[in-house]
């Protein structure tokens, strides 16, 4: 189960965050490599945790200790990828061939607007359960995939100037990245939300509306899958149920509207601090913040 509901790379992202808000610089690259390891999505935080240890860091920047967070990252994954490549060549490298031939998921944002889309035009779009997913094929899908991918890129380049400008805490950061890439992705299934939930309750703690958004996205996903899933035996029949596309279009739409929300906080924030800080980032006394601050 755990493995299926990426349960543990969640968990050591979470606590990559933790360490990397607490300055500990090695063990947050070392728990981020192994997070990529046993799921590749986090790969797309390196460079949040490279900046946030990079202004940090009180060295040279000709000084090669600077550097030494990111090595440790270097390391982990090339001795867990040598070991998984003696192993078996063909499954390590699959992975990586396999989503980028994907079509677009049944329960993603650009499925939705492609349904929406079918309706006004008058042109019926077609289901196929292929690459172990519902998936949709339309007119303009093509399209529209290009489209989001180039979306994907602006908001996560976007997120990653946020950060650097110093609106936004490593931690933040982390999470708005992950919901740019499954709000603009075109494969949305449920257990993605445990790739972000750890992180919304870190950075949101009790904000009531983060609270109340995350309640009803948590609420529609779940009629979703599974309770719309087993309304009808064959697989291919499911987004043909009157409630499937509403519910997953209301809970995208919702989703899509949390991050624009978070982002014009982000981008309007006056302040000397970051908006949404979960904590105030103060070095601690270990190995790592004196490697990333010595000299």
């Amino acid at each position: 189960m755990a493995g299926r509901f990426d349960m543990i790379p969640s968990a050591l992202t979470l606590f990559g965050v933790i360490c990397a808000m607490r300055k500990r610089w090695n063990w947050a690259f070392a728990l981020l490599a192994l997070a990529v390891l046993y799921k590749f999505y986090p790969v797309v935080l390196l460079i949040p945790f490279l900046i946030a240890q990079q202004k940090d860091s009180e060295l040279s920047w000709k000084s090669w200790r600077r550097l030494v967070p990111l090595g440790v990252f270097v390391l982990v994954c090339v001795v867990v990828m040598g070991v998984s490549l003696l192993l078996s060549v063909e499954g390590t490298l699959s992975p990586f061939s396999y989503f980028t031939t994907r079509p677009i998921q049944a329960e993603s944002l650009p499925a939705s607007l492609l349904w929406i889309m079918s309706i006004v035009l008058s042109k019926p779009a077609h289901y196929a359960f292929t690459f172990g997913s519902l998936n949709i094929f339309a007119s303009g899908a093509s399209v529209l995939s290009i489209l989001f991918s180039i979306a994907e890129l602006v908001g996560i380049l976007y997120v990653f100037w946020l950060q650097w400008r110093g609106k936004i805490d490593v931690a933040t950061t982390c999470l708005l990245i992950l919901l740019v890439v499954m709000v603009t992705g075109k494969v949305f299934s449920p257990q993605y939300l445990i790739w972000v939930i750890p992180l919304v309750a870190y950075v949101g703690e009790d904000r009531r509306w983060w609270v109340i958004c995350w309640g009803l996205i948590g609420l529609l996903t779940t009629w979703i899958y599974p309770y719309i899933y087993i309304m009808t035996h064959n697989i291919e029949k499911v987004p043909y149920l009157a409630p499937f596309f509403p519910a997953t279009t209301m809970r995208n739409f919702l989703l899509a509207a949390f991050v624009l929300g978070v982002l014009h906080v982000a981008t309007y924030n006056r302040s000397q601090q970051p908006v949404f800080m979960s904590e105030p980032e103060t070095a601690v006394d270990d190995p790592a913040h004196a490697v990333a601050t010595e000299g």
